[in-house]
């Protein structure tokens, strides 16, 4: 697959985001959000392989997507430079805008002044919503703190987009509970839109259901926690699935709960749960990011550093461990699912 300079397949991107946006406007935010957090595509030389991401956003909607959370932790977003970002959000909303995919781009950063010029540029791409995880080096003191940083944050993005909070306390250290944080979010920031939960605090987010999920217009109240299954019975209005590849599962797991056969439910959790110990069984998340070359024929390359990437040897054995599974010959994702 052909590598483009990382300028030019900025530019291009750009323009035709651009050009897309003006003749259509944003989609709505679907209501059971199906979560895709793709990883960066690298080439051997370490560099952003822009060229692989059309591939990867027709696997997404093929596979059941309808969310697209763009250059966040799966996309090693630490590891690359704002001009890097800007372009890999740029390459998304090109190649997904026409997929019906909904955008969300990640602009969180510890330099509030980066997150903010990130924030003006996803806008500007004709992006549908941003996100922000909190500044995770110099941690705010309080929900307040927090929430009155993020709003220059959101403000840039200008009023026609939504923000979303990404909450991963594991690896940010700040862990306000989501029902103290959102009275604060709802009063400094006018756009805010819901959270990205990535917590294991299932009692605080029961409590947030309770608090907002029947608020008008609805919070969109993202779950990732394992096991998603917990997320439909707590009320959840959409799913975190991090990677693509998890989304037919999803989709069959939660078409079964709502029709109320809770066995087959529990046998694609259950299934989901060998896969994902599968993965635990190999370093880092390169294990992830080589199935795709199997999957789609995309070539991920390896992860950046301090992330090690797999061998040869690893990823056959990998291969033939999923493949013993059943993860190569999924049935095509079932349609949306209604929480």
């Amino acid at each position: 697959m052909a590598r483009l300079s990382l300028a030019f397949a900025w530019a291009c991107a750009a323009a035709a985001v651009t050009a897309s946006s003006a003749a259509a406007a944003r989609l709505p935010a679907p209501r059971n959000a199906a979560l895709h957090a793709p990883m960066t595509p690298f080439a051997a030389d370490g560099s952003v392989n822009i060229s692989a991401i059309p591939a990867l956003a027709r696997d997404a909607a093929a596979s059941g997507v309808n969310f697209v959370f763009v250059v966040c932790g799966m996309g090693q977003f630490d590891t690359l430079t704002l001009a890097e970002r800007k372009a890999v959000a740029s390459a998304w909303l090109a190649a997904g805008r026409p997929l019906g995919l909904y955008i969300c781009v990640h602009v969180g950063a510890t330099a509030q002044a980066d997150a903010i010029e990130l924030a003006a540029h996803a806008a500007s791409i004709g992006a549908d919503a941003i996100a922000s995880l909190p500044p995770f080096y110099e941690r705010p003191p309080t929900p307040e703190a927090l929430a009155a940083w993020l709003a220059p944050v959101a403000a840039a993005a200008g009023s026609g987009l939504s923000f979303y909070y990404y909450h991963i306390p594991a690896n940010t250290g700040v862990a306000f509970t989501m029902t103290s944080f959102f009275p604060a979010a709802l009063k400094a920031i006018p756009t805010f839109a819901g959270v990205k939960f990535v917590s294991t605090d299932l009692v605080d987010f029961a409590a947030l259901v309770d608090a907002y999920g029947s608020a008008s217009p609805q919070l969109a109240l993202l779950f990732a926690p394992e096991p998603k299954l917990a997320g439909v019975a707590l009320g959840a209005t959409g799913v975190v699935l991090a990677e693509s590849f998890f989304a037919p599962t999803w989709l069959r797991m939660c078409h079964a709960a709502s029709a109320g056969n809770w066995a087959a439910a529990r046998a694609e959790q259950a299934w989901k749960a060998r896969i994902v110990a599968i993965f635990a069984g190999y370093p880092g998340v390169d294990a992830e990011r080589t199935v795709y070359r199997k999957l789609i024929g995309v070539d991920m390359g390896p992860p950046r550093a301090p992330v090690g990437a797999l061998s040869e040897a690893d990823y056959a054995t990998l291969v033939a461990q999923l493949d013993a599974e059943g993860f190569f010959s999924q049935a095509p994702a079932p349609g949306p699912c209604v929480l």
